[in-house]
């Protein structure tokens, strides 16, 4: 059994988590306890905060006398120190990461005197940060958390993609703007695509990474298509998992009326119809599909909803995450579904 502190989006973590093979998934609060039947070490959660595995007091004398007692609780700290000869410990709160911990240390939680659990993974900022912020063509508008969310829908696709399929995964975003998805999934070790209208920018941002950035045998391969038009690129046939974050814009605010959003959600969602028209002509079956549909928060939804009912037309199995992501100063969420071809 693991223990698991997600961010604010539990039941997106759990879907995630689902799709990567994990079973008896029991959310309480922000907390997660689960089973996982891998190697507990090659799970990345883009949702995660912390992964911890449960430990045993034989477990603890064994472990160098470097490490650090971390818990929430100042009395049983000092005791527990005292009992197992630790140099020192530190008082944090479970959602919060110490730099100093993640570097040098070993942390343990302690949920009491005889229940004990070691962190096993920590979220991986520094490659979030790298590629939201370093590259040199990015928007005001791209930050930390969309990069996290890439992440989550990365594992979505490959996590159900592999419960079938002995083939390695082959990531694919036709809507590539910046390269996000691209070079995130390519520094997790998959080859990637990309497509757009316009790839000015996502072929700069390559430039970048391949000069400062790039020790991946992996490869990216960035291509004009509009999704509006049949997929022609035969070397796309080799892609079965497809990802990507649909862009936001227009802009919506507190004055945009109903009518407005409605009509604003009908032209989103005729490029997402063109787009599972073709993708469902041309991409094998047993490929998967991750989107994520946008939700204007303020009004009716729209868009999943019709997205749901074309994929209700053509006899194509879906699942919808039961939690939209959004921030609270957004007007504007996300909704990810899951498409399996």
């Amino acid at each position: 059994m693991y223990f698991w502190i997600s961010g604010n989006h539990k039941k997106i973590a759990a879907f995630e988590l689902q799709s990567l093979g994990a079973t008896n998934i029991n959310l309480s609060w922000q907390t997660f306890f689960f089973d996982y039947p891998h190697d507990i070490k090659q799970l990345q959660v883009g949702s995660l905060i912390k992964i911890w595995r449960i430990i045993t007091i034989e477990e603890i004398d064994k472990m160098s006398k470097k490490s650090i007692l971390w818990t929430d609780q100042k009395r049983l700290a000092q005791t527990l120190k005292k009992e197992w000869y630790y140099k020192r410990y530190k008082i944090i709160e479970p959602r919060k990461s110490d730099k100093e911990l993640k570097q040098k240390w070993d942390e343990i939680l302690a949920l009491g005197k005889d229940q004990l659990w070691l962190v096993m993974h920590y979220q991986n900022i520094p490659l979030y940060e790298t590629i939201d912020f370093d590259k040199p063509s990015r928007g005001m508008k791209i930050g930390m958390m969309p990069t996290k969310l890439t992440h989550t829908l990365l594992n979505i696709a490959v996590g159900e993609y592999r419960k079938k399929s002995t083939q390695e995964p082959t990531i694919y975003d036709p809507f590539v703007w910046f390269g996000t998805t691209s070079f995130l999934a390519n520094a997790l070790g998959y080859d990637t695509f990309g497509s757009d209208k316009n790839i000015t920018q996502a072929k700069l941002n390559k430039k970048w990474r391949d000069e400062h950035q790039s020790k991946s045998d992996k490869k990216i391969l960035f291509i004009k298509h509009d999704v509006t038009n049949p997929f022609n690129k035969k070397m796309l046939k080799n892609s079965n998992c497809i990802v990507t974050e649909w862009w936001l814009w227009p802009i919506i605010n507190h004055r945009t009326t109903a009518r407005e959003s409605y009509n604003i959600q009908k032209d989103i969602y005729a490029l997402y119809e063109d787009f599972l028209r073709h993708s469902i002509n041309f991409f094998a079956k047993g490929s998967i599909i991750v989107i994520t549909a946008p939700v204007h928060l303020q009004h009716d939804d729209i868009v999943p909803r019709f997205i749901e009912h074309y994929l209700d037309e053509k006899g194509i199995a879906y699942e919808t995450c039961p939690e939209v992501y959004s921030r609270k100063w957004q007007k504007v969420g996300r909704q990810i579904i899951k498409i399996m071809l």
